[in-house]
């Protein structure tokens, strides 16, 4: 009854924490404030276009940037340790900051460069700045916003040679995409949850921590009969996870107690690691490393990883943003408060430049340093619509299957007023492709049909999970070698336009769910049976079908689905395609940089070739390295190794590899 009790009233707390509050910021349709205009001043003055803020580490010297055009001194303070409790504990000294000019104009940065090689050294800045208006004037010492590493707790950067911080193998893996933002089963997790309970089968070492992703073979209790974690993900057919956020976030205390609940998304350091799911929270390198072996882990189990992220909000009022610029990274009410709309106590004004470009470059260094695939906004509706274009723009120039989510929290912006709101709704829905809202009916197909619980088959709890069905234009979430549930469906095809759907029967099934549709269409519930196999009549010739079989079992009256097979495609007989089976490619020897051949790839239907097969699809895990044209032409950019991917029907694919040279 207690927690019963407790449930009602966080759910309570939850939704008048979403509601909107009085307190907002002035709209963009009203008169101007002396505040806004004082800011619109700094982006127009001093908007710094490089992207060396922070500290650039070489074992010669590193050199620190922050930009700071309201500061009026700026020192660098270095330390041995992240906190002076730890054993060695030392101040190392401070050094003035001077002004960096490009001719003879101010940039607004200030830097300085320590000869020496300072990896691992800790620093804060002290920084005396006057509010945008120059109405107060304030000093606070603080980390840097730019920070890539941090100390424990957070509260002090660290100097990092982000190489060192490599698993091995870091150079050989590659992103997880998907070709459509529902293109996949997603399982939202929290990395904590994830494994902390000793029921996991988790080393006690690992349980709650980046690591608990890198054990195979873990069972429910140890006893050997039901899959945990990522071997449970694989066998339930997971393509995608998404990760609850895991950077540093300001509530927990990463040297406190592994005990403590773990509920929050209020950033402190934007750009590292949360540190209460390493194993050594004092040292800021582990937390780097561990958190790429998690990634690196999925992405070897074949899912793709979607990052959490808020950038509307920091954990405190009283952030290392407030210390380097008071005033400017946070949007003011009228009476000269913080804004606070969606009652997290402050809003980060991602229409200001330099917090724009901040995001769009924190987004880029998590792709590009941790092989993130994707991103899901919360509350997104407190970012304004031409920074959420720009963050589109940004990640397709990497690649444009990067995906980016909302949570659906997308009502109108504190900021902004209802027209720029629509404008970026529109977006979403147009030409802002690989924008999926997760929490309405924008981009959404799920199972209605069917509720995903707690069954006595799996043991395994996973209540508040929905199973997304995909709208599959490819075959890629059907990749050969993947592991599968125990459920193994079959589709055969023939003349007279039908497809005869057959599956293995799992034990203590009650009865099965066939879904299906044709290619490119997304999926609805097109039969319930207790039988193992179904016929779809009446198709059309010459076109593509997928389907995919849930079984389950009634469980207080619910349908629970315990067992889901894989995506079987199939081409209707009478029509000119073909299903391959296999795909044979011709090695590459090295490419000089600027060349260009052609990739030679078959499709094969058993020992015959596949004359009338659709065209293959092609894809290159880094553009930088080389290039790969929808006809296998593929042109060498830069030196150094990829891998180009060929895709055929039933999800079969090949990789090469590429090596280009100077």
């Amino acid at each position: 009854m207690t927690k019963r009790i407790f449930s009602i009233m966080l759910t309570l707390c939850m939704v008048l924490m979403l509601a909107p509050k009085a307190v907002f910021a002035e709209s963009s349709t009203g008169s101007k404030s002396s505040y806004t205009k004082a800011c619109e001043a700094i982006d127009k003055e001093y908007t710094y276009t490089g992207h060396d803020l922070g500290a650039t580490y070489t074992p010669e010297a590193t050199t620190f940037k922050v930009w700071a055009p309201t500061a009026t001194e700026v020192y660098l303070n270095q330390f041995s340790t992240g906190s002076d409790e730890e054993p060695g504990a030392e101040d190392l000294g401070s050094y003035e900051l001077t002004k960096l000019v490009d001719g003879e104009k101010w940039t607004g940065v200030w830097t300085i460069t320590i000869e020496g090689d300072q990896k691992n050294v800790h620093y804060t800045y002290t920084i005396t700045a006057t509010k945008p208006t120059g109405t107060q004037t304030i000093t606070k010492q603080i980390q840097d916003i730019y920070s890539v590493a941090a100390g424990v707790n957070g509260k002090r950067s660290m100097v990092c040679d982000l190489d060192s911080t490599d698993p091995e193998d870091w150079q050989k893996d590659s992103h997880v995409f998907v070709d459509e933002t529902t293109d996949s089963l997603v399982w939202e997790l929290n990395i904590k949850c994830f494994s902390y309970d000793s029921a996991s089968g988790v080393s006690e070492a690992n349980r709650g921590k980046y690591l608990a992703f890198t054990e195979s073979g873990t069972t429910l209790n140890g006893k050997g009969n039901v899959s945990t974690c990522v071997d449970y993900l694989k066998e339930m057919g997971v393509k995608t996870v998404r990760l609850n956020p895991f950077y540093d976030f300001g509530s927990v205390g990463e040297s406190d107690s592994v005990s403590q609940d773990i509920m929050d998304i209020g950033s402190q350091n934007f750009n590292v690691p949360e540190d209460s799911y390493s194993s050594n929270p004092y040292d800021g390198n582990v937390r780097i490393k561990e958190c790429k072996q998690m990634i690196q882990a999925l992405h070897n189990a074949g899912i793709s990883v979607v990052m959490d992220v808020d950038y509307t909000h920091t954990a405190l009022k009283d952030s290392c943003f407030q210390g380097t610029v008071p005033d400017y990274y946070y949007r003011l009410a009228g009476d000269g408060t913080f804004s606070d709309r969606y009652g997290f106590g402050n809003e980060l004004a991602t229409e200001r430049a330099m917090y724009r470009e901040y995001v769009i470059q924190s987004l880029l260094y998590w792709v590009n340093e941790y092989h993130v695939d994707g991103f899901n906004f919360n509350s997104m509706g407190l970012m304004d619509a031409e920074t959420m274009q720009l963050i589109r723009n940004a990640l397709n120039k990497v690649n444009s299957r990067i995906t980016t989510r909302d949570d659906g929290y997308s009502s109108v912006c504190s900021y902004h007023s209802s027209d720029a709101t629509y404008k970026l709704q529109s977006v979403n829905g147009q030409s802002w492709k690989k924008c999926q809202y997760c929490g309405d009916e924008i981009g959404k197909s799920e199972l209605k049909d069917t509720v995903i619980e707690k069954s006595p088959e799996n043991e395994q709890s996973v209540s508040n999970v929905t199973k997304t069905i995909a709208r599959t234009n490819t075959d890629k979430n059907d990749a050969k070698g993947s592991s599968f549930a125990p459920l193994k469906l079959k589709a055969t095809s023939s003349k007279n336009k039908t497809v005869k759907l057959s599956w293995s029967k799992v034990s203590g099934a009650e009865g099965y769910i066939v879904y299906g549709a044709m290619r490119g269409k997304t999926m609805k519930k097109i039969k319930t049976t207790t039988g193992k196999s179904y016929t779809v009549k009446n198709l059309k010739k010459d076109k593509y079908y997928k389907y995919m079989v849930v079984a389950y079992k009634t469980d207080k009256g619910q349908q629970v689905a315990f067992s889901i097979s894989k995506i079987a495609h199939i081409a209707v007989k009478g029509g000119k395609y073909g299903n391959s089976t296999k795909i044979t490619v011709k090695k590459i020897n090295p490419i000089k940089k600027g060349k260009k051949i052609t990739l030679k790839a078959t499709a094969k239907n058993s020992k015959k070739k596949v004359k009338t097969y659709v065209k293959l699809r092609y894809e290159s895990t880094n553009t930088k390295i080389a290039t790969v044209s929808s006809k296998g032409v593929i042109t060498a950019k830069g030196k150094g190794v990829c891998y180009i991917y060929v895709y055929a029907q039933n999800g079969v694919y090949k990789k090469v590899k590429v090596t280009v040279k100077e």
